[in-house]
């Protein structure tokens, strides 16, 4: 299971069937069955699945209902198996979390493999076993584990091992920056940040003062940092002098209100199409009026580039272009931050201008920052128009697409959901089913009384997913959180077993 969870989503349907086929045949079941009531904190986890199972009761698409209890189904498997199995021992606990760890080195290491290979623009594209978004929690909850085994004496490995969990733990953060994995970014330095606090009030206050101090120093590192780039972005550098004609003679263009500001300039302020496209037809492969290779117009990623280096829009700043900057501009790249392989700054510039040509244009685009606003939007307005019990398991995609046109929504063509697992939650199962989700979800938790590190981290990480992401409505984005809960809370030996 650990390995197809980054790797292959038939070996995880294939660890269904073993595991649950090992469970039934044992001799003990009904013993077993008997644990698994007994035991609050896993029945109540497994009641999101009983819940789903409800909504059968009042759905009408049962055809997408089905396929979701489907989906769903390790909700119920893992804790009731997991819950009920005989204990590990803490060299079988080592190696699962091992295994899954370096299968997650070496899932995005492909990936990181097809980037560099392909030369690829949308990193996307290089994601060929599961999606960037749940790889990238993946690669959170391997560096958790990495960083747990390098710095826990009492596990015993030796110096040279823990200095290749530091690196590999590195290794996956910097991927998953590399990789442009936004919601992975966000995730690590939330968890980093509100980790500490957790401590603080569960474990012992012999270290308190580095901790809050070390919490304060990121957030207000954050801060600073995206304030600077951000205002780097967005200020407009004054101009002493404004030309009104090329050296060539030709006039300027002022056409600053068809586009916005990026990189500290007006992308349309002096800008010569006459001179841009002569100089690009002699140095260019690809014709001036055709489309670049991510199929955008040649001419406004052109337009860009110069911007984004403070070039002249002219036959002199074309001319200044190097082969390279050529190759750039051909494969999409609109902005020289964007070329940059480790850069934190380039994904902050993408999201400032999605936001911008939102702004500027009204138009949603590829923006998925914006999307999810207007996503948003229309699934609060969903749980409004049901607001106890909602729309049942199966009618969820149909409602908001519904929805979408009622609202005349940008996004109506598209099929799409909340990108919220709150509100998805909200919408199927009402006001009343989500209370009982969060009721299931930090129960178990909540349960422990005290703070273990790899818990607490896979909790903080996952539930914070859930923000942005409908975590639980794809096959490995439920096994992940079905999978690592329960093997927490019920197999790692640290804990007592949860009665």
């Amino acid at each position: 299971m650990v390995v197809g969870l980054a790797f292959s989503r038939a070996f995880v349907s294939l660890s269904y069937v073993v595991l649950i086929t090992t469970w039934l045949f044992d001799k003990n079941v009904f013993k077993k069955f008997d644990a698994f009531f007994h035991n609050k904190p896993a029945w109540i986890l497994a009641s999101i699945y009983v819940m789903h199972l409800l909504g059968l009761l009042y759905t009408s698409d049962y055809g997408y209902a089905w396929l979701d209890i489907r989906t769903k189904i390790p909700i119920l498997i893992l804790p009731l198996v997991f819950s009920t199995m005989r204990p590990i021992s803490r060299k079988e606990f080592l190696m699962v979390l091992l295994v899954f760890s370096l299968s997650v080195v070496g899932s995005m290491s492909t990936a990181l493999f097809w980037v560099f290979k392909d030369s690829l623009v949308d990193f996307r594209e290089a994601f060929h076993y599961v999606s960037h978004i749940r790889l990238g929690i993946m690669s959170l909850i391997a560096i958790t584990i990495f960083g747990w085994m390098a710095v826990k004496k009492s596990l015993g490995f030796p110096l040279w091992a823990k200095v290749v969990f530091i690196v590999l733990s590195l290794y996956l953060l910097w991927a998953v920056v590399v990789l442009e994995i936004m919601s992975g970014m966000i995730l690590f330095i939330l968890t980093a940040a509100i980790l500490p606090i957790l401590y603080w009030f569960k474990a012992s206050k012999k270290h308190n003062g580095w901790l809050l101090i070390s919490f304060l120093v990121i957030i207000i590192f954050g801060f600073f940092y995206l304030s600077f780039v951000v205002n780097t972005y967005s200020k407009i550098y004054p101009q002493k002098f404004i030309a009104e004609k090329t050296k060539l003679g030709n006039p300027y263009e002022n056409l600053e209100n068809q586009f916005p500001i990026e990189n500290g300039n007006y992308i349309g302020r002096q800008v010569c199409w006459k001179e841009i496209k002569l100089a690009w037809n002699q140095k260019g492969g690809i014709a001036f009026d055709s489309l670049d290779n991510q199929k955008n117009p040649l001419r406004y990623t052109l337009l860009r580039y110069l911007n984004s280096k403070h070039l002249s829009k002219d036959f002199a700043g074309v001319s200044q272009l190097s082969t390279k900057d050529i190759n750039y501009i051909e494969q999409g790249f609109a902005n020289v931050e964007y070329t940059k392989k480790f850069s934190l700054k380039k994904r902050i510039y993408k999201v400032l201008w999605e936001y911008s040509i939102f702004k500027k244009e009204g138009k949603v685009r590829e923006s998925s920052g914006v999307k999810r606003l207007f996503l948003w939007e229309t699934g609060l307005h969903l749980v409004r128009e049901n607001l106890f019990f909602g729309v049942g398991t199966g009618d969820v995609k149909n409602e908001f697409a519904r929805q979408l046109i009622k609202d005349s929504s940008p996004l109506k063509q598209e099929r799409l959901r909340a990108h919220n697992q709150f509100i998805s939650i909200a919408i199927a199962f009402g006001i009343i089913g989500f209370l009982w989700f969060l009721f299931a979800v930090f129960y178990p938790y909540l349960k422990i009384g005290q703070f273990d590190f790899l818990l607490t981290s896979f909790f903080i990480i996952y539930f914070l997913s859930m923000f942005w992401e409908d975590s639980l409505e794809t096959q490995i984005g439920v096994t992940i959180f079905a999978f690592f809960y329960p093997f927490y809370l019920f197999l790692n030996p640290s804990l007592n077993k949860p009665q």
